[in-house]
C-alpha cells in the first residue's frame, strides 16, 4: 500500500523480504533481509 504526496512517495508493506540488490527508476541499493512491517519514505527534491 502506498501512496505520493507532491514530491514524496510512502509506501508501507508488510511480508518476508530477502536480502539483495533492490532497483527502483534506476537507482539500485542493497537490502537487508527483513519479516515484518516495512515503511518507506522516498522524497525527490
Amino acid at each position: 500500500m502506498g501512496f505520493i504526496r507532491g514530491g514524496s512517495r510512502f509506501s508501507l508493506s508488510y511480508g518476508r523480504q530477502r536480502a539483495g540488490i533492490f532497483c527502483v527508476g534506476g537507482v539500485c541499493r542493497v537490502v537487508p533481509a527483513s519479516n515484518g512491517l516495512t515503511l518507506s519514505i522516498t522524497s525527490t527534491f
